[in-house]
């Protein structure tokens, strides 16, 4: 549709469909990559998906402003038919958890079932062997009262969640950044430097080389937690779009400046984009795990990831409109100084809350404390004010 039609409405049309599939598709895959994850390594395996967002984002300009250069319009639409044909040529061969076992046995293999179960095992542990039969029907009944309580979608419900909040608040943050980007950058290497679709496309390569450290910062998150590398990444993509500013005339310094500018952006959305996603997926399974049930089937990894998926759309959106119109209106520099802003912003709810909430424990003993003093003093309470009937 996007490829042949000629009509603008068709063309809104077309896109509309386009992110609707691009949503599912993101979606999924992310909760396919949390539920087979384990708490050990599920930042470096989030780091994958993350190299892949970046990749894509920059690379799309990249390559199709060179194919769009060299042999017009419809090759470009060419090159995205055989990158979805690839895709789904690759999704033949993949195997979800659940189905493993049937498949395995389907090719003739001889399973151990504890060899099977330790090697195939869940983001959290469900239930300790230790709980109660009272523990298991308490669980059983706030399960029930969630499910009749709560007639909202599970993905909105998931917004009490102070993790999964800011989660999907660095979302939006990073595709503010990138759709931002996506759409001044272009514009303005071409006022500076006089670059056509080819050369501008030729620089976006220096913001997504760094994405290959998307991995090596998931090592470091799963030892660590993902607090330093968030909050890290959210303040230096501020100071990066800051000086992105610095390039003001046309020569070989100042487009290597460039450059050296976009290639730490990118690995400072690097810092970001994996973590992120590793820390939401982390908190949705702890929640799970305290009610085995509560949030469906799929452990809440779907739903979780929609959500994400969401905040990035909106990022996507709103950056884009506010940058362009900054850009026409204030300049390049202020253009990118505002962008820069919304990462500083969300920092601050980052390193608070990313990877544990640091205020639960002042939330514990000031509030906790004085509820459980007034729990303590209710049943003299009680026994005060009730009748006397003898």
């Amino acid at each position: 549709m996007l490829c042949l039609t000629r009509a603008v409405w068709l063309y809104q049309f077309g896109r509309f469909l386009q992110g609707m599939s691009a949503g599912v598709i993101w979606t999924v895959g992310l909760a396919v990559v949390s539920d087979t994850a384990t708490p050990e390594n599920i930042g470096y395996l989030m780091g994958y998906p993350g190299v892949g967002m970046s990749l894509g984002i920059v690379l799309g300009p990249t390559i199709g402003g060179a194919v769009y250069d060299k042999a017009g319009y419809y090759p470009v639409y060419y090159v995205c038919f055989a990158v979805i044909g690839f895709d789904i040529f690759l999704r033949f061969f993949m195997l979800e958890k659940r189905q493993l076992r049937s498949k395995l046995m389907a090719l003739g293999y001889a399973l151990d079932d504890e060899l099977l179960v330790s090697n195939v095992t869940t983001a959290v542990t469900p239930q300790s062997d230790s709980l109660t039969q009272t523990e298991n029907k308490v669980h059983e009944s706030e399960k029930n009262a969630m499910a009749s309580r709560f007639k909202i979608p599970t993905f909105i419900y998931l917004l009490k969640y102070p993790r999964i909040s800011v989660g999907a608040l660095q979302s939006i943050a990073m595709a503010w950044v990138l759709g931002s980007l996506d759409a001044t950058l272009t514009i303005h290497l071409n006022e500076l430097f006089h670059y056509n679709s080819l050369n501008s496309g030729l620089v976006f390569l220096s913001l997504a080389i760094p994405s290959f450290a998307g991995p090596l910062v998931g090592l470091f998150v799963d030892k660590y937690g993902p607090r330093i590398p968030v909050t890290l990444g959210l303040v230096l993509t501020f100071v990066f779009m800051v000086l992105l500013r610095l390039p003001t005339f046309h020569s070989a310094g100042q487009v290597v400046l460039m450059c050296a500018m976009l290639f730490c952006l990118g690995l400072s959305q690097a810092f970001i984009i994996g973590p992120s996603m590793a820390d939401v997926g982390t908190s949705v399974a702890k929640e799970e795990a305290k009610i085995p049930g509560r949030f469906g089937e799929g452990k809440g990894f779907a739903q979780v990831y929609g959500l994400y998926n969401v905040g990035y759309s909106v990022g996507s959106l709103v950056g884009p409109q506010i940058a362009g119109r900054v850009k026409e209106s204030r300049g390049w520099g202020m253009s990118t100084i505002s962008t820069g802003l919304v990462c500083l912003i969300v920092a601050i709810p980052s390193v608070l809350i990313t990877g544990g909430n640091l205020l639960y424990p002042w939330y514990s003993k000031h509030i906790l404390k004085v509820s459980d003093h007034v729990s303590e003093l209710s049943p003299a309470v009680d026994d005060r004010i009730k009748p006397n009937n003898s």
